[in-house]
């Protein structure tokens, strides 16, 4: 059975404390689009490269989980992670103050996320991990898909989203999250042909005149 859930949840993006940058040059404040959150980010699209510096929507990365890891120790840090539509084939940890926004066209020149679908679908145990935040984290338009282990044998758990010690810190804001599928129990042990050994009970002792009932029989053995 698949369930899906859904969260709409109002959210303020959270601004940043000062940090070293760990590569490339700092990521440049957008301007400002409709429904486009203000402040200095890190892009991702589907056809991006993560050796790349992710600065601009012409250098984006590929995956959301290194993008969210540089957008932890940009200058400014922490910064936001902008990402176009598309399928990403991964899982992701989130981080404190690292905020998602999905629902971007290619050119990040427009959002909508309802045309531009952002889905996060992992193979992994857990699909997206948010793990003893400590302040506001938001995730906004995106769909994040629970990975179908239907084919294993070893009792595993499917999580689309796995959540611990965060508190109220996490925040969804236009997110769908639509449960996997868990792998199957381990097989028992096969059953083995049973037996019983009953034996009869004592019989009746016996008179000229009269007799007595048997009694009652045993079934030793009997499991």
């Amino acid at each position: 059975m698949r369930w899906t859930f859904v969260w709409v949840l109002a959210a303020a993006a959270a601004c940043a404390q000062s940090s070293g940058f760990t590569g490339g040059a700092a990521p440049a404040a957008d301007a400002g689009i409709p429904g486009d959150p203000a402040g200095v980010a890190v892009y991702v699209a589907t056809d991006g490269y993560d050796d790349a510096d992710g600065t601009t929507p012409a250098t984006a990365m590929r995956s959301i989980k290194a993008a969210a890891k540089r957008a932890k120790v940009c200058a400014g840090a922490p910064c936001i992670v902008k990402i176009a539509a598309g399928t990403y084939l991964e899982s992701v940890s989130l981080y404190a103050g690292v905020h998602l926004y999905g629902g971007y066209a290619r050119d990040f020149a427009s959002r909508d996320a309802q045309n531009n679908v952002v889905k996060i679908v992992s193979s992994d145990v857990r699909a997206v991990i948010a793990d003893q935040l400590d302040m506001q984290t938001i995730v906004d338009g995106v769909t994040i898909v629970g990975a179908d282990l239907a084919s294993g044998r070893t009792g595993k758990s499917s999580y689309a989203l796995w959540v611990s010690t965060s508190r109220a810190f996490l925040v969804l804001s236009h997110v769908n999250v639509i449960g996997g599928r868990g792998e199957a129990g381990v097989a028992g042990a096969a059953g083995g042909a049973g037996s019983c050994t009953a034996t009869g009970g004592p019989g009746g002792s016996a008179a000229d005149c009269s007799s007595a009932t048997g009694g009652d029989g045993n079934a030793g053995g009997d499991p």
